[in-house]
């Protein structure tokens, strides 16, 4: 991203963590968002919907691509 100048990407980690020995899952996101692997790549356009979803089950980094330059017109 730094390398190509895009600051428009938002990254989400997945909320999970470690206290006193044990996982909480008190702020973990992966379920919602059925994310099971990573790394999981989606795209959100800006009313909130979900176009797509890559690697994780999804499609690939190629097809990622192709969307991305058909959004931004590249």
């Amino acid at each position: 991203m730094e390398q190509d100048g895009i600051g428009v990407w938002k990254h989400v980690l997945r909320g999970l963590k470690q206290v006193n020995g044990q996982f909480d899952r008190t702020n973990d996101i992966s379920d919602s968002f059925g994310i099971h692997t990573l790394p999981t790549k989606i795209l959100i356009d800006g009313n909130g919907k979900i176009i797509g979803r890559y690697g994780g089950g999804g499609e690939n980094d190629e097809a990622m691509d192709k969307k991305l330059a058909e959004i931004f017109g590249s």
